[in-house]
């Protein structure tokens, strides 16, 4: 009989627009005039860099171990900061030696000095796992993002960053399963967050969706109460 390992997918997509970073990859971020890099511990990040400007938790989950019947494995992306969690399992499948893991991975986001980009800093179990640079963010610049809304694929620390907190905000996690038609079942576990911010009395609502901690829709809602 077959045994093969289970793997996960990851997705990740980045918009690059104009009015909001753009985004790159990079090992280490200076502060202070030291560096700081992938795999260092969370207390010298900080200790170098101070507190970040936001951080967004959201919950991972993964399964490694041997299955029988085999396990059909989607492709996996590239780009550390993937997010979505996606394994192939065959109905009724009797699994062996399994091992389900669910661990808490921060992003950090340091909006930086004036003139200075700003890094996205992922950290798991305590080590700095991925650093991220976007274009400059400026903190406070576009208070509840009244003139320009985010676009889909910044991160909850950008928008936070530069639209301030919003005036409301609810979270659920959704577990999205797909049959393929050999039988095969996709699950996606997906972290989603809803922030609503107050543009003022008369104004409409504005309201944004998350998907693990990116923007995937900007809705206009009712008037605000105020």
């Amino acid at each position: 009989m077959r045994r093969d390992t289970a793997k996960w997918a990851l997705a990740l997509g980045i918009s690059t627009v104009a009015a909001w970073p753009s985004a790159g990859w990079a090992q280490q971020m200076r502060c202070q005039n030291r560096l700081v890099g992938v795999g260092d511990t969370a207390l010298q990040l900080k200790a170098l860099c101070g507190a970040p400007d936001h951080v967004a938790v959201r919950t991972v989950a993964k399964a490694e171990g041997v299955f029988s019947p085999p396990v059909v494995a989607a492709p996996q992306a590239t780009g550390p900061l993937a997010t979505n969690q996606a394994v192939v399992v065959a109905p009724n499948a009797v699994t062996q030696d399994v091992v389900y893991t669910q661990e808490q991975v921060e992003t950090w986001t340091y909006a930086g000095e004036s003139g200075d980009l700003t890094r996205l800093v992922t950290v798991k179990r305590g080590k700095v796992a991925a650093i991220q640079t976007v274009s400059k963010v400026v903190p406070a610049s576009d208070p509840g993002c009244s003139r320009g809304a985010p676009r889909n694929g910044a991160t909850s620390g950008e928008v936070q960053v530069r639209c301030g907190a919003p005036a409301d905000v609810s979270t659920w996690t959704e577990e999205r399963v797909r049959r393929r038609a050999d039988g095969y079942e996709v699950r996606l576990r997906v972290e989603m967050a809803r922030w609503v911010y107050d543009l003022g009395p008369g104004r409409l609502l504005r309201i944004l969706t998350f998907e693990n901690g990116r923007v995937v829709k900007v809705e206009t809602g009712p008037r605000s109460p105020g």
